[in-house]
């Protein structure tokens, strides 16, 4: 099995090609600067890995990186830039991609445009696999085999003691873009970052206060989960202009937290569902490191994928992989999770 990383030399992608490593898994670093990807070759050594560099404008480059490879991971953000190039080489090179993107219009997006071409090159396309989307994924589809059809659907992600990376900011600023979605009869709406009230989270003391806000969830679940409506919150205030960051300010930034800051890092999600009986059913997930969790939930992904016994096409996770055995794995990392 051989799987390649795009953005290895980044905070995610090193953690990615960590794990990689830790699973003995053959590797492929890719990027544009080969003294980077020398950088994290060097903290995953003993372990041998292939370095290529193929930059995203360089289509023919970036596909010849990949032959030969199972899957991808690719951690590009802002992917809604950045993102589009290693799909299309991902499916020229018959190689599996997943990506650790939580820009819904990007996601959105590439459901829309690269389905059919992926399900004709047989290849299988898995977005936002992070700590906290692809779990709450899977959460979603456990309530709605239990519940069934659903008159209304709830995420709320918990992220708690945290630092965000460059990656995540520039992403972050792409999704304050735009408005968050809301899926209602359907359709996705643009909605508002409302303050939705206060919520109990599992491993957290009192209420946590929660505000709607854009995510993947959104657009992946209604792909396998029939909800009337569905809302996506977390406990992070919308930020008055989150857009007035310059490139300086965000090179100026640190690369990621420490690795102090990112092992105190939490997670804490809930997805509730209200049946079409007015019953209702929830389902939990708690977690620690959540940058490391990210790489991990990535990397799983990745592994599945590459063994070959998934469906082609652009999938919501649930699609691609089994909930509770994906569930389950993440338990060596700390990852908690039930179904009420």
């Amino acid at each position: 099995m051989k799987i390649a990383v795009y953005g290895a030399s980044g905070y995610v992608g090193h953690l990615a090609a960590r794990e990689l490593a830790r699973r003995g898994v053959d590797i492929v670093l890719i990027g544009r600067n080969l003294e980077r990807l020398r950088e994290t070759e060097a903290a995953i050594a003993p372990k041998s890995v292939e370095l290529k560099l193929a930059a995203l404008d360089d289509p023919r480059a970036l596909t010849e990186a990949l032959h030969g490879c199972d899957s991808v991971i690719s951690c590009v953000a802002p992917f809604v830039f950045w993102g589009e190039p290693v799909i299309r080489a991902a499916i020229d090179a018959g190689c599996h991609y997943v990506d650790t993107s939580g820009e819904p219009v990007f996601i959105k997006k590439v459901f829309e445009d690269f389905s059919s071409v992926a399900e004709q090159a047989g290849v299988a396309i898995v977005q936002a696999a992070t700590d906290d989307c692809l779990p709450s994924n899977l959460l979603a589809q456990l309530i709605a085999k239990r519940a069934g059809p659903l008159e209304r659907l709830t995420v709320v992600h918990g992220l708690f003691d945290t630092e965000i990376t460059r990656g995540t900011l520039r992403s972050y600023i792409e999704i304050s873009k735009g408005k968050p979605y809301v899926f209602k009869d359907g359709e996705w709406l643009a909605s508002t970052s409302e303050a939705l009230g206060a919520i109990d989270l599992p491993g957290e003391d009192g209420l946590t206060a929660i505000w709607r806000s854009a995510g993947p969830p959104v657009i992946s679940i209604p792909r396998h989960v029939e909800t009337r409506y569905l809302e996506l919150a977390t406990n992070f205030a919308p930020q008055d202009n989150p857009t007035a960051l310059t490139p300086e300010m965000i090179e100026a930034a640190p690369v990621g937290p420490s690795e102090e800051v990112r092992l105190r890092s939490r997670l804490s999600v809930v997805a509730i569902g209200l049946a079409e009986d007015g019953s209702e059913v929830r389902a939990h997930l708690t977690a620690p490191d959540l940058y490391n969790l990210t790489a991990v939930v990535a990397v799983e992904a990745a592994v599945r994928l590459a063994r070959g016994d998934t469906p082609s096409g652009a999938l919501a996770p649930a699609q691609a992989f089994d909930a509770a055995d994906f569930l389950d794995a993440l338990a060596p990392w700390g990852v908690k999770w039930a179904v009420q």
